[in-house]
């Protein structure tokens, strides 16, 4: 924001951004919990199988999950990066969306009369934003990773996607696992409801 030649563009591309991804992930049944500033914060209730195994429903889940990325990713360098680009006075390197993923159990408060989600997904998925070493990256936590990792037909006869596992540096860790995910496909990924 501090490059931008009109604060008041940046506001209205912001805006709209913003404002479409919350629609992409309320159609497909997530919740937008908050617009932080330069990012917002979203979660999805993914009901567990019983035990430690993945249940089929929790799998389907997680297909959604990303292709909700995979679609927030396009749309934003498609449709909005350009109109952030071309508001610049300078453009750093660098520059661009990720996106950071976490589960597990989260807890509903009430915050300043706002409902809201708090709780160690919370923080992960900010360690993984900050994971993410170039723009247009998704990074998840190790449970996810090792889901797709170890069992890649989970999400590969959906659509591509190139999956790495790396020690990365996070704001409270030199040194944590992460998965990151490279999608191939461009197109398509997104259903929307009628």
């Amino acid at each position: 924001m501090r490059e931008s030649v009109s604060f008041k563009e940046f506001a209205k591309v912001m805006g709209e951004f913003v404002s479409e991804s919350r629609r992409i992930i309320t159609e497909h049944d997530g919740w937008f919990d908050k617009f932080t500033g330069d990012g917002f914060l979203a979660y999805w209730i993914v009901p567990r199988a019983g035990g430690d195994d993945v249940g089929d429903r929790e799998v389907e889940m997680m297909k959604m999950l990303f292709q909700v990325c995979h679609g927030l990713l396009y749309h934003f360098q498609t449709k909005y990066y350009g109109q952030f680009r071309a508001n610049c006075m300078n453009f750093p390197e660098g520059v661009g969306l990720s996106i950071g993923l976490d589960r597990g159990m989260g807890y509903l408060a009430t915050v300043a009369n706002d409902t809201t989600i708090v709780g160690p997904p919370v923080v992960g998925a900010v360690r993984m934003v900050s994971a993410a070493s170039e723009p247009w990256e998704t990074c998840c936590n190790v449970f996810y990773g090792e889901m797709l990792y170890g069992k890649k037909g989970y999400v590969e006869d959906d659509f591509e996607v190139v999956i790495t596992r790396e020690f990365v540096a996070t704001k409270e860790y030199g040194s944590q696992e992460a998965y990151k995910l490279a999608f191939n496909r461009s197109v398509g990924v997104l259903k929307t409801r009628p």
